[in-house]
């Protein structure tokens, strides 16, 4: 769980710099994306009782905002998870620190179950979307 939650730290460090993000950001988002999935696919859920309702979005519009001028690149598409990839990226920002915020608490168990579920059901979903958007926005060049 130590790796996932470095990776989420990561990810959410990555998304909040101030500045706009240069083209090696996307490319190091694109890969943290990949990374979260083969972690995310590696974890068990934990035996225990956790709240399994997925927890209402807290993302502000100044924080959408921000990541709307950092992100102004990416190519949206319509027909993927509502065609707003800044949309999912604060979605899973949300999900990350409240997922950080469980383990920072010595919550072990209960990030655990929020990273695994919140993979099967919420921010995996939007992670998928998010990829898509990503491999549309860089320019893949041969080198």
């Amino acid at each position: 769980m130590t790796e996932a939650i470095g990776l989420c730290r990561n990810f959410v460090s990555l998304v909040e710099k101030p500045d706009v993000a240069k083209h090696n950001e996307i490319q190091a988002l694109y890969r943290l994306c990949d990374e979260l999935s083969l972690v995310a696919h590696s974890l068990d859920i934990p035996s225990g009782e956790f709240d399994n309702e997925p927890a209402a979005s807290h993302t502000s519009a100044s924080a959408l905002d921000i990541i709307q001028r950092r992100f102004a690149d990416l190519v949206a598409e319509p027909s993927i998870d509502g065609g707003d990839p800044w949309l999912a990226l604060s979605e899973i920002v949300d999900d990350f620190k409240r997922i950080i915020g469980l383990f920072d608490a010595k919550q072990k168990d209960a990030a655990q179950f929020e990273f695994k579920h919140g993979f099967q059901t919420h921010w995996g979903l939007h992670l998928a979307s998010l990829r898509y958007y990503l491999h549309r926005s860089l320019r893949f060049e041969d080198t």
